[in-house]
Order: C-alpha cells, then sequence, then structure tokens
C-alpha cells in the first residue's frame, strides 16, 4: 500500500517548520555556527535523539536555535516544501514559533514566501496551498509573545490562521491568556496542546479558551467533561502518532489509543509534527497506521478528508482540497533515483 498511499492527496494540520530540518541541513548549519555536531554525524544524531517529552523538546530548541538567518530559513522552507510535494500533500499548516528566531516577522514571512514559491514553481503542475500557525511556548514572557504575535500578523496577513500553546504543559498559562484574547480578536483559531508533556488531569483551558482544536490528545478518555465538550463542539483531536511513541506518550503504534479516542466519538486527525527530526512524513505515519492497525485504504482517505475539514483554511481553498481528494485515483508515482524526495523512511 505504501506507492498507493504516497500518491493519495493529503492534508498536513501541523508540520513544524524548524523540526522539518532534515539532518544534512542541520549537520550543515551546526557545522556553519561551529558546533561540534557540525563535524560528527554521531553526535548530531544524538543530540537529536529522544524518549521523553523533556528530551523532545530540548532536541527541538536545539535545532531551531540553528536558524540564524533568514537564508537559513528560506533553504530550510524550499526543502520542506520539496518533501511535501513529494509527499502528495496538498496544503499544510506550518507552525513557526513567534518569538524563537533571531530576525524579524517581515524577513521571516519573505524568507518563507521566497522557498516555498521556488519549490513550488520547480515542480511540474504542482497545486499547493499553505497557511502559518503561531506557536507559543508556555512560560515565554507574555509581553513579548504579546509584540511577536502583532509583528507576525502586520507581516502575514491571511496566512496567519491560528496559534498554538505548546510546550511543559505543567507551566500555568498565565499571562499568556491576554495573548490569546488579542489572537481572538485577530480573528485567529486557537490550538493546545494537551496530554505530550503531561497527564491531562485537568482540562479546563480546552473549555475555558474554546479551543478550536486539541494536539496531541493523549489521556482525554479519562475526562468526562472533556469528552462531552469536545464532542458537543465537533472539535478535532490532532495526533502525531510517531511523536507520541517516541516520546514514551504511547507504548507502539498497536497500542496508540487513536482508536480509544476514535471509538470515544472525537473527531480525530493525523499529522506529521516533526518530520525531520523523527525522519518519518506523513505518508510515513499513515502507512505505519495501516500496518498496525490493519487501516484499509478508505480508512486513510477519510482521514484525510476531515484532515480538509479540520484545517484552518479559506473556505475556497477548502473546497479545492476537498475536490483533489474525492477526485483522486491512483496512478503511479515515478521519481528519479537521486532525487531529494523524502526521509528514507
Amino acid at each position: 500500500m505504501t506507492t498507493i498511499v504516497a500518491t493519495l492527496p493529503k492534508v498536513e494540520l501541523y508540520c513544524r517548520v524548524t523540526d522539518a530540518m532534515d539532518r544534512f541541513q542541520a549537520g550543515e548549519l551546526a557545522k556553519a555556527a561551529g558546533l561540534p555536531e557540525g563535524d560528527d554525524e554521531a553526535a548530531l544524531a544524538a543530540r537529536l535523539d529522544f524518549d521523553s517529552p523533556e528530551g523532545f523538546l530540548a532536541a527541538s530548541r536545539w535545532q531551531a536555535a540553528l536558524i540564524r538567518s533568514p537564508k537559513d530559513l528560506e533553504q530550510l522552507a524550499w526543502r520542506t516544501t520539496r518533501r511535501l510535494l513529494a509527499d502528495a500533500v496538498v496544503h499544510a499548516e506550518l507552525a513557526v514559533d513567534l518569538c524563537a528566531l533571531p530576525f524579524n516577522a517581515k524577513k521571516a514571512v519573505a524568507a518563507l514566501d521566497d522557498g516555498i514559491e521556488d519549490a513550488v514553481e520547480e515542480s511540474e503542475d504542482a497545486f499547493f496551498s499553505w497557511s502559518l500557525v503561531g506557536e507559543l511556548h508556555r512560560g515565554c514572557d507574555a509581553t513579548t509573545a504579546m509584540a511577536a504575535l502583532e509583528d507576525w500578523y502586520k507581516a502575514s496577513g491571511p496566512r496567519l490562521c491560528a496559534i498554538s500553546i505548546v510546550g511543559d504543559e505543567t507551566i500555568p498559562l498565565g499571562d499568556l491568556r491576554d495573548v490569546v484574547a488579542r489572537a481572538r480578536e485577530m480573528g485567529l483559531a486557537l490550538a493546545l496542546q494537551v496530554g505530550l508533556s503531561g497527564r491531562p488531569r485537568d482540562l479546563a483551558e480546552v473549555i475555558e479558551l474554546r479551543a478550536n482544536r486539541v494536539l496531541h490528545g493523549i489521556g482525554l478518555t479519562r475526562n468526562q467533561e472533556a469528552l462531552l465538550h469536545l464532542r458537543a463542539h465537533r472539535v478535532p483531536v490532532m495526533m502525531a502518532p510517531a511523536l507520541e511513541v517516541k516520546a514514551g506518550r504511547a507504548r507502539s503504534l498497536a497500542q496508540h489509543p487513536i482508536l480509544k479516542l476514535q471509538e470515544a466519538g472525537l473527531f480525530v486527525t493525523v499529522a506529521s509534527v516533526s518530520p525531520g527530526l523523527l525522519q518519518i512524513d506523513l505518508t510515513g505515519q499513515l502507512e505505519s497506521l495501516s500496518q498496525h492497525l490493519g487501516w484499509r485504504l478508505d480508512t486513510l482517505r477519510n482521514f484525510t478528508l476531515r484532515s480538509v475539514e479540520a484545517a484552518f483554511m479559506a473556505p475556497t481553498s477548502r473546497f479545492v482540497v476537498a475536490r483533489a481528494v474525492e477526485n483522486w485515483q491512483h496512478r503511479p508515482k515515478l521519481t528519479g533515483g537521486d532525487e531529494d524526495t523524502g526521509f528514507g523512511m
């Protein structure tokens, strides 16, 4: 089924841009920065390996810090888009930490635009739409976050569709509530990370802030009030099985709680989140789920259609993307042997 899944038009609901960096570019940037990982592949692999939520956050932060200039980001956007196109992704939400880059939002958006546009222009007959999700980490300075949100909103216009609150879930939101309120005034949606770096015993924030999407959702089935709220408001729960298993939040793909959430009546979707860091793209995730959970092609196709519905995108784009999925017929995909099309998984 691998070839069939590879050609199925897909929606990438959450791709963290700096986590999409492959090991080659990470090594090159580390070398340019004079870091020892730039000359030692084993040290680089060790730096980016993890087996816990804390390890994941540390690896992600280290890799993000390698982006030091708009040119670095443009190259990353180009390489990431090439992989998304090779993965038959027709729409992608690219998540960017609003406070992490060492240059302003205007330069960052221009770099993303240039890299993505170049990659699309190099591909024959490629349809690709994209939007931005602004990440804010729990514990970040609320004043800095508010200023960053304003800058990104001004620089990106309608590209910025949502903000997400991620990071260490044991840290209270505090004054980030004011940033969320401002984002709502801007018309932006809200995604909340739940159950990746903590056990979601208290899901009051999901209800209080009227989250438009839950990220990960490990442990949701233990909270009946949250289940009722999510079902009643059809709030999508976006899972990233490869990440959740790698971080130790699920024992294995075969024991992943995605089926429990579906059986509880929740609106469940799948995204890759950190394809470069994990070295597995959306096709790889869906293919692994089909192998371990016995999913057929119809199940995978339905997941894609749910992703279209869950995506933060304009109605016109939603219609075009939905039609692309509904009208899809499998055709073998031929690529050159030396073409950079994926992570080799």
